[in-house]
């Protein structure tokens, strides 16, 4: 009996210790999930790409809150920005324990934006252009111009040398990263004046744009000379003047950069001015007085072909002549006797429209119905003045002070050259606004501007 109780007793005494472990186990808790997390960098810039490196222990499932309402349940997703600031980043860990988080906040940097205006995008050779640079968020600057130069000034000026077509990028440079912007110029040649220099015996040019350049076309010590016009649809330059060796003047013409030299017209006496009607394929040239004593104005083709005296006089020493083919009339100045005169363009019906002038250069402007001159008896050594077609209205325009061999209208602006001042001038059409364009010449006489 006894030994049946200690049995029993010990079979409860086992059972109460396996109840007691059992729930010792069932009571233990469950590990707590740790959030954490380290992002590829904290500071970047708007659009950049972040990697999120998922470093949680004892999580099954993850949230995550990016700052800009944007979310992800990736275990390590990846996260772009579009805008800047500061943006709380929460990752949220989920396992059988539980729940927790870690925040970090991620800084976002706007990009620079590559800006600029340039002051034009057409230019002639030799101007100056400005870029206004309009970038924002950038701290420095790398410009390149398209043809071999650059520059890190923020606000650059530029001038190019020659002409084309370039593509100016600019690269701005932040916090935020770098953007570029590109934008074409286009350079072209612009305005030149053309001129003969009687003492330096030679056809040049320059740019209205940089007059301080100055490009020799042609050099005519053997057949020096006065005046100059532009054939501008065959694009050929007519020069007179006269053969050195033989001291018979002549008119040449040539291509416009001084080759394909080509006597046109060959036995003149004293030629000076020249005048080109290239619709009605001639040309007028006005030659003085010769051994006979007879000046002559002769028409010819333009190739010098079917030449032709249109004005003959006894003594006369014609200087220059101008066509208004408007009006079917030419214009010329004789110099013995002094008168500014006006005649068909075939030298008939004569007649005197400024008397008592004389000069070396005529222009007629048909378009305002006005004829500028140089007279040599105004003035101080002589004045360019202006009247109308008819000769009425006679005007100073400048006391140029100078022989002048070369009148020439170009757009709304009048050039003149003068020869003992050795300069050339720019002004408006009534001669206020001079400007001198060209200094330190020798003896500018004939010009004309492309």
């Amino acid at each position: 009996m006894k030994m049946k109780m200690k049995l029993f007793l010990s079979g409860l005494m086992l059972l109460a210790l396996s109840l007691t472990i059992s729930c010792q186990k069932d009571d233990e808790p469950l590990p707590v999930p740790v959030a954490a997390f380290t992002p590829s960098k904290a500071t970047v810039a708007v659009g950049e790409a972040i990697t999120f490196t998922n470093e949680s222990t004892d999580a099954i499932s993850y949230t995550w809150s990016f700052g800009d309402a944007t979310t992800s349940t990736d275990k390590a997703p990846s996260k772009t920005y579009t805008t800047a600031g500061t943006f709380t980043v929460t990752l949220v860990a989920t396992g059988a324990g539980g729940s927790n988080s870690k925040d970090q906040n991620i800084t976002v940097l706007a990009g620079p934006v590559a800006a600029f205006t340039p002051s034009k995008t057409t230019a002639t050779v030799g101007e100056t252009i400005t870029f206004t640079n309009e970038s924002t968020d950038a701290t420095s600057y790398t410009w390149s111009f398209g043809d071999g130069t650059s520059s890190t000034d923020k606000t650059p000026s530029k001038t190019y040398t020659a002409a084309g077509t370039f593509k100016v990028t600019l690269v701005a440079t932040g916090a935020g990263g770098t953007n570029s912007k590109d934008q074409n110029i286009t350079v072209v040649v612009g305005a030149e004046v053309y001129f003969i220099d009687y003492t330096d015996a030679k056809i040049a040019k320059f740019a209205l744009s940089n007059p301080a350049t100055v490009t020799t076309i042609l050099d005519i010590t053997d057949n020096n000379g006065l005046a100059l016009a532009h054939d501008a649809v065959n694009d050929k330059i007519y020069f007179s003047g006269y053969t050195t060796a033989t001291d018979i003047g002549g008119v040449w013409k040539v291509n416009m950069d001084g080759t394909a030299v080509t006597n046109v017209i060959t036995d003149l006496w004293d030629p000076y001015g020249i005048a080109l009607n290239v619709t009605g394929n001639k040309l007028y040239v006005a030659d003085e007085a010769d051994g006979s004593d007879v000046g002559h104005i002769y028409r010819t083709d333009l190739s010098g072909a079917n030449s032709s005296a249109v004005v003959t006089k006894d003594g006369a020493q014609f200087r220059a002549i101008a066509l208004d083919l408007t009006n079917n009339k030419m214009y010329y100045y004789e110099v013995y006797d002094e008168n500014l005169w006006v005649a068909n363009l075939d030298g008939t019906n004569p007649e005197i429209v400024v008397a008592g002038a004389y000069g070396y250069g005529i222009l007629v402007d048909a378009a305002n119905s006005k004829i500028y001159f140089d007279d040599q008896n105004s003035g101080t050594d002589g004045e360019l003045k202006s009247a109308s077609l008819t000769g009425t209205n006679v005007t100073t325009v400048d006391a140029t002070a100078s022989r002048i061999y070369g009148i020439v209208k170009f757009g709304d602006k009048l050039y003149w050259s003068a020869r003992d001042n050795g300069e050339i001038y720019q002004s408006n059409l009534n001669g206020t606004g001079r400007v001198t364009i060209k200094t330190g010449l020798s003896s500018p006489r004939g010009i004309f501007l492309k």
